[in-house]
């Protein structure tokens, strides 16, 4: 089965299943990248490797694709990516289009919290000094 089959019976099966209509819209929207970046391929050539070049091109391409050249995805959006797609491929084992399931193994994507620097000792004074007693 081609690539944008599977995603057009796994969009019906969502829908289908009552999955929220902002789930559905998500689910949706990240697909259409994955199309986008793995074209209309046989969804049986699709491993591992590929699934892991296709998060890397998230993390280092995407971000400055769509004019945001210093801010790269979050970890919430990160980790809807990794499970819209994981969801894909484990729907397409069930349904028997595929044999093995090359998203299994997909680790999700870390956190990586940005660093939040403390205030100096003269910028706390400065703000209790400023704080009104009431």
């Amino acid at each position: 089965m081609l690539l944008d089959d599977a995603v057009y019976g796994y969009l019906i099966h969502i829908r289908s299943n009552g999955f929220s209509e902002d789930t559905v819209k998500l689910y949706t929207f990240n697909l259409k990248i994955l199309q986008g970046f793995l074209g209309n391929r046989e969804m049986e050539t699709i491993s591992m490797t590929v699934l892991e070049s296709f998060f890397l091109y998230l993390r280092e391409v995407y971000h400055k694709k769509m004019g945001h050249p210093e801010e790269p995805l979050s970890f919430a959006t990160m980790r809807n990516f990794w499970k819209s797609t994981r969801s894909l491929f484990r729907w397409s084992k069930d349904e028997r289009v595929l044999k093995e399931r090359p998203g299994l193994e997909l680790k999700r994507p870390r956190n990586n919290p940005k660093i939040i620097m403390p205030l100096e000792e003269h910028e706390v004074r400065a703000l209790f000094k400023n704080v009104e007693l009431s």
